[in-house]
């Protein structure tokens, strides 16, 4: 599983790095302390494991704390999506993928940027970022989003400008 996992996010790296975008996943160093007599049912929600999802310009270390909260950007910006989850059993996997809504002509409509998946567990923030690694592929002005998925089900998503 670990070697499947590897080579999805080599894959993703070279398609990311031919196109000019980079992608980059994170978490606190250490959960905090968890009671695993989570309510009967939650594991079957996984609504409930995430709290709040923050858009940003930068992230504290080692906390992963938002610096910068926003959801309008700057063409030449990183972006951050800080997911908080809670009480979040083992096993269970996040994934934070990234969508061009509206660019205009600069790409199709909808089409997706990256997909980055990650497990953890506990009570944490988990940050997933996304940049345009090259001048030329500055991110074009316009509409996106990102959605937050835990065990394959989309839980959040967010909204955010390119100006």
């Amino acid at each position: 599983m670990t070697r499947r996992i590897l080579l999805v996010v080599a894959f993703l790296a070279l398609i990311s790095l031919a196109c000019g975008y980079s992608f980059s996943i994170g978490s606190t160093a250490a959960p905090e302390a968890s009671d695993s007599s989570t309510t009967p049912g939650a594991a079957a929600n996984p609504d409930n494991f995430v709290t709040n999802v923050t858009l940003a310009k930068g992230v504290t270390t080692p906390q992963i704390e938002p610096i910068g909260a926003t959801t309008t950007f700057s063409p030449g910006d990183k972006i951050y999506a800080i997911v908080s989850i809670k009480d979040a059993p083992e096993g269970t996997k996040i994934t934070t993928t990234w969508y061009v809504v509206d660019v205009g002509s600069a790409a199709k409509p909808n089409s997706t940027i990256a997909s980055t998946s990650l497990v953890r567990n506990g009570t944490r923030n988990v940050d997933f970022s996304i940049t345009s690694t090259n001048s030329k592929h500055s991110w074009p002005v316009g509409k996106y989003k990102v959605e937050i998925l835990i065990n394959g089900q989309m839980v959040k998503t967010v909204e955010y400008t390119v100006k």
